[in-house]
């Protein structure tokens, strides 16, 4: 799923994204890992794991 999802990420952006933010779930860093090796995610996007940083509601 997390990896569908990197996928249609990239291809959505017409610029690359500077930085990625997501929760503390540890299978988001394997799965930027394993996308920037595949290069579905250009290799110096920057992973940001923040507990509450990208939800809106939390903040």
């Amino acid at each position: 799923m997390s990896k569908a999802f990197f996928k249609s990420l990239a291809s959505f952006y017409v610029s690359k994204p500077r930085v990625l933010t997501v929760d503390k779930n540890p299978v988001y860093l394997k799965v930027v890992k394993q996308s920037k090796k595949e290069k579905w995610i250009p290799l110096d996007v920057e992973l940001r794991q923040k507990k509450y940083l990208n939800n809106m509601v939390e903040q």
